[in-house]
């Protein structure tokens, strides 16, 4: 059994020849284990962002998609094998592909290869019945208002309130 090495050190010139690689449309977890490292240890530089690894392996992952994008414009428009033309199955595999990786990107890359809905709404709200009758409402208010009375009313004085609240017995003569 022959035991590889693995890289565990980092070194710029090693990050770069793996984001390289990735960037042309690998699959990075292949670049790691082409250059001798481990994802788990690619993923551990990234987060403690060595020579700015981090702004480094984003700009990669956008060649990475733009790559395979061009990848797949070259599947489609190439034309049929001939295996592909006597065998259906070669040909879903390659269908199959296709929307496998179609898929891949738009779930990384929404803002870019995603589905983009434009959503319109446009309502006409026609606000003449309500008008009407809110004007009809405040029509049967005016109506109804009670009219305001010209008399003073009477005011009581304390004497009177008293002497409406007492009784007085009857005296018997």
């Amino acid at each position: 059994m022959v035991c590889k090495a693995i890289n565990t050190t980092y070194t710029k010139e090693l990050t770069d020849s793996v984001l390289r690689q990735f960037a042309r449309g690998e699959p990075i977890s292949k670049a790691c284990k082409d250059h001798k490292i481990t994802y788990d240890t690619f993923n551990h530089w990234v987060g403690r962002d060595y020579d700015s690894l981090k702004e480094r392996f984003e700009d990669a992952k956008l060649s990475h998609a733009e790559n395979l994008s061009h990848q797949l414009d070259e599947l489609i428009l190439s034309p049929l094998s001939d295996e592909e033309k006597e065998h259906p199955i070669a040909f879903k595999r390659r269908e199959l592909y296709v929307k496998k990786k179609q898929w891949e990107l738009e779930k990384r890359h929404r803002n870019v290869y995603g589905n983009h809905m434009t959503v319109e709404q446009k309502h006409t709200i026609d606000l003449a019945p309500a008008l009407k009758r809110l004007n009809d409402k405040q029509a049967q208010r005016e109506a109804m208002r009670v009219i305001e009375a010209t008399e003073k009313p009477l005011k009581l004085t304390k004497g009177s309130v008293a002497s409406q609240s007492i009784t007085k017995p009857n005296k018997r003569i």
